[in-house]
């Protein structure tokens, strides 16, 4: 809360400084112009935090709850890396999806769509070279009633603070989970203790959202991350819902 508070005030800095010269009558129209663009640019910023800000509020308050039902997950997800290709490529970044044509499972498609769509977004917009991976994929272990969904990105990297660490405890407590899906991920193993610097403006909130989200879907929420060397995160979902019926 103390980080977005921060970006909230930066933002406004950013909004009453470029106004203040916009006042000037003496500026020329290429500076307004591009003094226009920042203000909007900034203030697009301002609402998707407060927006980002009620989301939580809401998550937090127990506000949220979630409506299960079958669906095809796997066209969820395409559908929505098809969406953000666009962001992706502005950015000179490559964004994939790897996974089955289809995957049905019992969940809460909108919150599914919103925890992908939020570690999605964190990535490209941390990521400056390399991209982006989606997957998804069903456990392989005998029996288990659960599906998995991969962020990867080949970005800077999670730094320490209290969220990093939760989730990476939260990972330790998974991982005989992970373990089970199909193949092996090329990943890093998690080194986030030892990590200098701090996390990127914004980050922590968004990853908030998504662990509040996990919690409300019984889903677990893991990451393995190195500085330098890009993050994934992990998302375990159960397949279906006890009570629910088709």
């Amino acid at each position: 809360m103390r980080g977005t508070a921060h970006d909230l005030r930066g933002n406004l800095s950013i909004v009453s400084n470029a106004t203040a010269v916009l006042s000037r009558e003496e500026i020329g129209g290429e500076t307004r112009a591009k003094l226009v663009a920042m203000v909007q640019k900034a203030i697009g910023v301002q609402h998707a935090l407060l927006k980002d800000l009620s989301d939580l509020a809401r998550l937090q308050a127990g506000q949220e709850k979630r409506v299960i039902e079958r669906f095809d997950v796997a066209g969820l997800l395409v559908d929505l890396a098809g969406s953000l290709q666009s962001l992706a490529q502005e950015r000179s970044l490559f964004l994939r999806t790897e996974g089955p044509k289809t995957l049905l499972i019992d969940g809460d498609a909108i919150k599914i769509r919103r925890i992908a769509q939020n570690l999605l977004l964190n990535a490209l917009k941390y990521t400056e070279r390399g991209g982006v991976i989606i997957r998804w994929d069903e456990s392989a272990e005998t029996g288990s009633k659960r599906w998995a969904l991969c962020v990867q990105d080949s970005g800077p990297g999670l730094h320490g603070g209290p969220l990093v660490a939760a989730l990476r405890e939260a990972t330790q407590e998974a991982h005989g989970v992970g373990d089970s899906m199909h193949g092996h991920l090329p990943v890093n193993t998690a080194d986030t203790e030892h990590a200098s610097g701090r996390q990127l403006p914004g980050e922590g909130i968004g990853l908030s959202i998504v662990k509040r989200l996990c919690e409300l879907l019984d889903a677990t929420l893991e990451v393995e991350s190195k500085p330098g060397d890009g993050t994934l995160f992990r998302v375990i979902f159960p397949s279906s819902y006890e009570g629910h019926k088709d």
